[in-house]
C-alpha cells in the first residue's frame, strides 16, 4: 500500500508545457491553508492537511507548501497508519527548489531529500540504516502545478487545453512526465454547497497511474479521485471534519470463492470467471504464457490458468547477458544484486553449477527451507535488509529471489497476484526466472514450477516505477475484483 502517498494533494514540481502567460506572480494568491477528507470506496480512511506561506529568507525561495498526509488501514492483521510529511520550498518561477518528504508507512519510516542545482536533481534517500544518493536530469517541463493554480485565479487557464508537465514524486524518488487534460468545468458538490470547478485529468503513463482534479475559480483544488484505486476521494472539508474519528479501512486480504478446489499443489487447470462492478475485469487481469484472459461483455472475462512446467529447460548456461533483459538483471534500490553478501551467499547456493534452471531451482529450494515464515509484514524491504534478517512473508522472499538471481545472471522478475488457498484466492508475490525462458516459481511454496493455483496481476523488475506500476494494479483489483471457479483439474491431466 506505499503507493497511497503517490496519489495524495503533493506540491512537488508540477510544470506545463505552452501554459497561458501570467500576470505577476503574487505568492499572496496561493498561500493559506487547507484541509481535506480522504475516502477509500466511499469510507472516511483519513486526511490531507496543507499550509503554504511566504518566504521572505532571500535565498532565492518565495513560497513554502507543507503536506501532511494520514491514512488509517488494516490488513486483517490489525491498523496502521501511513503517514507522510512533504515540505517543498518554491522559486520565484514557482519552481521547486528544494524538497524533504518523510514517510512511515506500517512502521518502516523513510525520508528523501532532493534539492535542484546545476540543471539536475540531486536526491539523498534514508531507509534505516540504508543511505542512498542519485543524480537526476531536469527535463524541459520540470516545474510545479503552482503555475495551473495561480493560472486559473488569474482567468488564464482555458477550459480545454493538454499540457505536459514533470513531477517529482518523492514516494518513487523519480521524476515523473505526465500529461494535463483540462476537460471542461463541472459542477460540483462541496460541504460549502455547489461548486463550478474545472476538472483537469492527470496521467502519468509510465506508472500507469490517472487521477482526477477539480478546481475553482481561485486556483484552490477543491476535490482530488481516482476511480480505478478503490475509487480514492480527497476532498475539501473543514478542520474539525478531517479529524474526525475514521475506523481503519480493512482491506481484505481474499478474493472468496464458493467452490473448493482442495490443495493447490496438484492443480494443473483453473477456469475461472472474472468480473468487477467498475473497471473491465479484463483490463485488471493480464495474459501471460500460462493465463489466458478473454472478455465476456462489458464487465466480465474468462480466465484459464495452466500448471507451470519444466520441459525443454535443461542446457541453457550462465550468465545470461541478452540486452533485452538487461533490465532484469540490473541491480536497483530494492533488489541490490551487486552487494558483497547478496553475490557471496548467491554463489554458495548455486556452486559451481552453470546450468540455468538447475540453479534457479537450488535458489527456490534454499530460500523455501531457509527463510522464516511470517504469515503477513507489509513493510516493503530491501533485498539487503530480507538477507540480514532471513525473515518475512512472501513479498520478502520474492524480493530476495529476485536478487540472489541476478547475481548469479538470472534474471528475474517480481510477481504479484493472488493464490488459491482453501477458502478463496489470497494476494500473494512469487517470481518469474528466465532460464532458457520464463519460468513461474513460488519460493514461498518452495515451488521450482508453480501450480494453477496463482493468478498473475502483474509483474515487473522492482525499479521504482515497475514496483509502483505493479503494485497499483494489485491495489485496482482490491475490493472490486471478483472470481468464481467455472473448472478445474488436478494432477498432469
Amino acid at each position: 500500500m506505499a503507493l497511497l502517498g503517490c496519489v495524495a494533494l503533493r506540491g512537488v514540481g508540477r510544470c506545463a508545457d505552452a501554459l497561458p502567460e501570467l500576470g505577476n506572480v503574487d505568492v499572496s494568491l496561493l498561500t493559506g491553508e487547507a484541509w481535506f477528507r480522504a475516502s477509500l470506496l466511499g469510507a472516511p480512511v483519513g486526511y490531507v492537511h496543507t499550509v503554504a506561506s511566504a518566504n521572505d529568507s532571500g535565498d532565492g525561495s518565495v513560497l513554502d507548501s507543507v503536506e501532511e498526509m494520514v491514512l488509517k488501514v488494516d490488513f486483517g492483521q490489525g491498523a496502521f497508519d501511513v503517514r507522510s510529511t512533504t515540505v517543498t520550498e518554491y522559486g520565484a518561477d514557482l519552481k521547486p527548489r528544494r524538497i524533504r518528504a518523510t514517510q512511515d508507512e506500517f512502521g518502516r519510516s523513510k525520508a528523501v531529500e532532493a534539492e535542484v542545482r546545476d540543471g539536475q536533481l540531486h536526491v539523498l534517500t534514508t531507509a534505516g540504516d540504508i543511505r542512498s544518493e542519485k543524480t537526476l536530469p531536469l527535463g524541459p517541463h520540470f516545474g510545479s502545478e503552482l503555475v495551473l493554480s495561480l493560472a486559473a485565479a488569474q482567468g488564464l487557464l482555458p477550459d480545454r487545453a493538454l499540457y505536459d508537465f514533470q513531477a517529482f514524486v518523492p514516494e518513487l524518488e523519480l521524476l515523473v512526465d505526465f500529461q494535463a487534460e483540462c476537460m471542461g468545468r463541472e459542477t460540483v458538490q462541496t460541504r460549502d454547497g455547489e461548486v463550478a470547478a474545472l476538472k483537469i485529468a492527470l496521467r502519468a503513463s509510465s506508472i500507469d497511474l490517472e487521477l482526477q482534479w477539480w478546481m475553482d475559480a481561485q486556483g484552490e483544488v477543491v476535490k482530488q479521485q481516482m476511480p480505478s484505486l478503490m475509487n480514492l476521494v480527497i476532498e475539501k472539508v473543514t478542520e474539525e471534519e478531517a479529524l474526525a474519528a475514521v475506523a481503519p479501512f480493512t482491506i481484505a486480504d481474499h478474493i472468496a470463492v464458493a467452490e473448493r478446489m482442495g490443495s493447490a499443489r496438484t492443480l494443473s487447470y483453473v477456469r475461472l470467471k472474472a468480473g468487477s462492478p467498475g473497471t473491465p475485469a479484463a483490463a485488471l487481469v493480464p495474459t501471460n504464457h500460462l493465463q489466458t484472459v478473454k472478455a465476456i461483455g462489458e464487465r466480465e472475462a474468462e480466465v484459464t490458468v495452466t500448471r507451470e512446467t519444466d520441459e525443454g529447460l535443461a542446457g541453457h548456461r550462465l550468465p545470461f547477458t541478452d540486452s533485452e533483459l538487461a533490465e532484469f538483471l540490473t541491480p536497483n534500490d530494492a533488489v541490490q544484486s551487486d552487494d558483497p553478501g547478496v553475490v557471496a551467499k548467491a554463489r554458495e547456493i548455486v556452486g559451481d553449477e552453470t546450468d540455468a534452471w538447475k540453479a534457479a531451482q537450488k535458489l527456490v529450494r534454499w530460500l523455501y527451507a531457509n527463510m522464516r515464515k511470517l504469515d503477513h509484514d507489509p513493510r516493503p524491504m530491501t533485498a539487503t535488509e530480507c538477507l540480514r534478517s532471513m525473515e518475512g512473508d512472501c513479498s520478502e522472499h520474492a524480493t530476495l529471489l529476485c536478487a540472489l538471481a541476478r547475481a548469479v545472471g538470472i534474471p528475474s522478475r517480481f510477481v504479484t497476484g493472488v493464490v488459491y488457498l482453501d477458502d478463496g484466492y489470497y494476494y500473494h508475490a512469487w517470481n518469474e526466472l528466465y532460464v532458457g525462458r520464463w519460468v513461474a516459481c513460488d519460493p514461498t511454496w518452495g515451488e521450482v514450477t508453480c501450480n494453477a493455483g496463482h493468478l498473475t496481476l502483474a509483474s515487473g523488475s522492482l525499479t521504482s516505477e515497475s514496483f509502483a506500476k505493479t503494485n497499483l494494479q494489485a491495489v485496482r483489483c482490491m475490493g472490486v475484483l471478483t472470481l468464481e471457479v467455472l473448472e478445474y483439474r488436478k494432477g498432469q491431466d
